[in-house]
């Protein structure tokens, strides 16, 4: 075949894309597919990277994707610490879920969203989709006791309800929760409640992955995901860095980038901004957090969070509070928000939420290491997430360390094992000596209790027939007489 022929059915083939073009304007294509579920138990999910990603429809309100901002990579410590007061590293003592700290010699540069993802941004999502989240198939989401009304928790503990968390029954299993629904009441939406400026919530790991999937393909159509103004760097040249929103996947950040970010470039420290405890603002209400607070000593959690101390009992808005030196929004407390990695048994949220305290009294003791796992489909309403982008050095780097990590951990638990099973042997060869001593003393003890006991019948033997013998010599000498009568003699 000529060169012509090639030419030819390159050019036909162009004219079609153009064509296909043309007559879908709006449609965007994702050419990264998520990940696939792994549980029998996960039906396939109504949204996949390989499909289309924007509905052509009129109807559907879309929002602007969250303003993101660039962090420049370096050095850091991640992990557990809290700093003295002489300044120096004291005992990690902190709840935190976090490991004691580690350090990491270079992060790279990556973009960050400056907020979680709103639930009027994920109504955009759905709204253009149709995605369904893992809440709504299973029917069920965990909402917190004291967000729900007497209805709702008389139903859960019916014989009909799907009760409570067994080691902690503040969270109860409700039928009909999902982040339209936070609370599963169907006449009390997300918009009548007014939470459509708050984290959304009731989102699994799956579901914050195809938001992120969608928002990559939805950028140039809903407004960039980088707002020059929030830019906290400059180029070697001294302009200003160009927000660039085309070619960048968006994901959810990885474990290392959230702490990296969620400390505002301070080393070692406890919050974002510093080693001190959450400062007050007028009339004693928090300005940096929102965590557990009660009023009344007596009202222990779950029973009572005093609304009056950071403002909200539930879920604060995405952007409540001072951001740290990066421009980034509630990185502690408020929502879990999911982070990329781990397995889906086992995936890792950070930062805790408003049900958690500063000192651990309650939950996790919330700091910029705040970490736990949860299985993947998990959703409640303290969930949430934010997206971030670039960085793929930092994903590869993570993953590596985290497989060194692993290897480490398995062969400690190895050493572990063995010394523990050398331990186990040398109690029972303890043990073992000491029922023997115990059965040789108690053999002895009776041996000697029988020598006692036998002596002692000897001498109560001999007595008596000393007595005997005492009687015989008073007995009157026979003499050949009859024996009754008296012997003269004497």
């Amino acid at each position: 075949m000529s060169c012509y022929c090639y030419l030819y059915i390159f050019l036909v083939f162009c004219l079609f894309l153009e064509l296909t073009e043309s007559e879908n304007p709006k449609v965007k294509v994702v050419t990264t597919a998520p990940k696939q579920r792994t549980r029998e138990h996960q039906s396939p999910s109504t949204f996949s990277g390989d499909k289309k990603l924007l509905r052509d429809s009129e109807d559907a309100e879309l929002v602007s994707l969250t303003p993101q901002v660039l962090i420049r990579g370096s050095e850091f410590w991640f992990g557990t610490q809290m700093i003295s007061a002489d300044g120096k590293l004291a005992p990690a003592v902190l709840s935190d879920g976090a490991r004691l700290r580690q350090h990491v010699p270079k992060m790279q540069d990556f973009w960050i969203d400056i907020h979680s993802v709103t639930t009027a941004q994920f109504k955009s999502f759905v709204d253009a989709t149709g995605y369904k989240t893992e809440a709504e198939k299973y029917r069920w989401s965990f909402v917190l006791d004291i967000e729900a009304n007497n209805v709702t928790k008389k139903e859960v503990d019916s014989k009909e309800g799907l009760g409570r968390v067994k080691n902690a029954p503040h969270w109860m299993a409700v039928k009909g929760a999902f982040w339209r629904r936070p609370f599963g009441e169907k006449d009390k939406t997300s918009e009548k409640l007014g939470l459509m400026n708050h984290p959304v919530i009731h989102v699994s790991y799956q579901d914050a992955e195809e938001y992120c999937n969608w928002a990559t393909g939805a950028a140039d159509d809903i407004g960039p995901s980088v707002d020059n103004d929030l830019i906290h760097d400059v180029d070697e040249d001294g302009t200003a860095l160009e927000a660039k929103t085309s070619h960048r996947q968006l994901r959810l950040p990885t474990d290392w980038e959230f702490e990296f970010a969620a400390r505002g470039g301070l080393i070692n420290a406890t919050f974002p901004w510093g080693n001190d405890a959450p400062s007050f603002g007028t009339g004693e209400s928090v300005k940096n957090i929102n965590i557990w607070y009660e009023k009344d000593p007596k009202n222990k959690f779950p029973t009572e969070n005093d609304a009056s101390i950071d403002g909200y009992v539930g879920t604060a808005p995405a952007k409540s509070y001072a951001p740290n030196a990066y421009g980034l929004y509630n990185m502690i407390g408020n929502v879990w928000e999911w982070v990329l990695g781990g397995t889906p048994e086992q995936r890792t949220l950070r930062g805790g939420s408003y049900v958690d305290s500063l000192d651990g009294r309650y939950n996790h003791a919330v700091s910029v290491a705040t970490k736990q796992t949860n299985s993947g489909d998990s959703s409640a309403s303290n969930l949430g997430f934010r997206c971030a982008s670039g960085g793929k050095l930092n994903i590869i780097r993570e993953a590596y360390f985290l497989k060194e990590q692993a290897k480490r951990d398995k062969e400690q638990d190895a050493r572990n094992a063995e010394r523990n099973a050398k331990l186990n042997a040398r109690k029972e060869e303890l043990r073992q000596k000491q029922r023997e001593a115990q059965r040789i003393e108690k053999e002895v003890t009776a041996q000697v209790q029988k020598q006692f006991e036998e002596s002692n019948a000897k001498k109560n033997g001999d007595k008596n027939v000393g007595d005997g013998k005492a009687k015989r010599k008073r007995k009157p000498v026979q003499t050949g007489k009859n024996e009754h009568e008296p012997n003269e003699e004497l």
